[in-house]
């Protein structure tokens, strides 16, 4: 995956991390979740009061084969601040010092392509001039949709359960080939290994989380928060297969106060 020069990014504004408003729900849209962890890093977490810092580097913005004005209009910035809500509840904070922090973040956003319908560019269908199928159109129709649905896969999560070693239900095979069919709005968070990255210049990947939901009907200006905030109970951890969750609803902790008893209401035994 092609990426950008690797500059961290102080996030100077850090009081905005604890600042939190509820997500905007998207009706029926689904979020699907894929998680993975180095043993070391799993290692590493068995402590739940440890504490980590981190640093931020911007990835790679995908704009899709569709033209979506919601998608252009979410800043970095804005995606940084979601994300950064979420990992505070990881206890994982940005660093202020540059060179200082156990992670860089690298973080890829964006929508995946759409298989396109190549047929619809040959009205005079797929025969040759003998009226035979043409063999060699068909199969660069087929490679061009193979290789943007591996692609997808890959930005999405959804090839570790299709190409991996665990052959999924055919259903489950089914349903997952069919989101794909679909435009997606996806992000990724890239965990790397920041002492060793300064140290050696050694990239090694901790954990990676990737989320997404399709696109159509939906608006990124809202769905970028949905995302993260469905997904941010799985930052650092290590999944067999995917996760679904419902959009707009918070995978944070919940804390209950003091019982209270307002009233007391007598009855018959």
């Amino acid at each position: 995956m092609p990426m950008k020069p690797v500059v961290p990014r102080i996030l100077l504004g850090i009081l905005l991390f604890f600042g939190f408003s509820g997500p905007v729900l998207m009706a029926k849209s689904r979020i699907v979740i894929s998680a993975t962890a180095s043993p070391e890093f799993t290692q590493m977490s068995q402590d739940p009061d440890k504490i980590w810092f981190f640093q931020v580097a911007e990835g790679v913005f995908f704009g899709g084969n569709v033209r979506d004005d919601s998608l252009t209009n979410v800043e970095f910035e804005d995606i940084i601040l979601t994300i950064g809500n979420q990992l505070k509840r990881r206890n994982m904070f940005p660093h202020i010092e540059q060179q200082k922090g156990d992670f860089l973040l690298v973080i890829h956003w964006g929508a995946t392509d759409w298989e396109d319908d190549l047929e619809s560019f040959f009205p005079g269908g797929l025969q040759d001039a003998e009226g035979n199928l043409d063999v060699d159109l068909v199969n660069t129709m087929n490679s061009w949709n193979f290789n943007t649905r591996r692609l997808n896969a890959a930005l999405t999560g959804f090839d570790k359960v299709l190409y991996g070693k665990r052959r999924p239900a055919p259903w489950e095979e089914a349903e997952l080939r069919e989101s794909l069919s679909d435009s997606r709005y996806f992000i990724v968070v890239n965990a790397f290994d920041y002492q060793l990255l300064q140290g050696t210049g050694e990239v090694r990947l901790l954990w990676t989380t990737r989320f997404s939901t399709r696109s159509p009907g939906t608006n990124f200006e809202i769905a970028h928060e949905d995302l993260v905030n469905a997904a941010g109970g799985y930052f650092g951890k290590d999944l067999d297969g995917l996760e679904k969750e419902r959009a707009g609803v918070d995978t944070g902790e919940v804390k209950i106060g003091e019982i209270e008893v307002i009233e007391t209401i007598e009855t018959q035994p």
